[in-house]
């Protein structure tokens, strides 16, 4: 992925991810929001140029997604259509260590 906004509402069975790729996902640019079950959760791969970051919940939520910067300002805010118990979210507003 090198550009564009995508979000993700992947299955909510155990056995498969909202991501599902066999070899790499190189991220490099744009905006992904992933939400899906925990038992297959795939991320981008290491070789991506931009940081990513996955959340495993103990269990599913409808809940709304809110991501914020270290400020405050909201960078991504979704309401899923279905529920999940992880989350993936990659983006070039990420910064290591922040």
């Amino acid at each position: 992925m090198t550009d564009g906004y995508i979000i993700v509402e992947g299955s909510t069975n155990d056995g498969n991810g909202a991501l599902d790729y066999q070899n790499t996902f190189t991220f490099s640019g744009g905006t992904l929001l992933a939400l899906g079950s925990s038992g297959m959760a795939q991320m981008p791969s290491n070789n991506s140029t931009q940081y990513s970051v996955m959340i495993g919940l103990n269990s599913y939520t409808l809940s709304t997604v809110k991501i914020t910067d270290s400020v405050g300002a909201t960078v991504i805010e979704y309401t899923p259509l279905k529920k999940y118990s992880n989350i993936v979210f990659a983006s070039e507003t990420l910064e290591k260590g922040s």
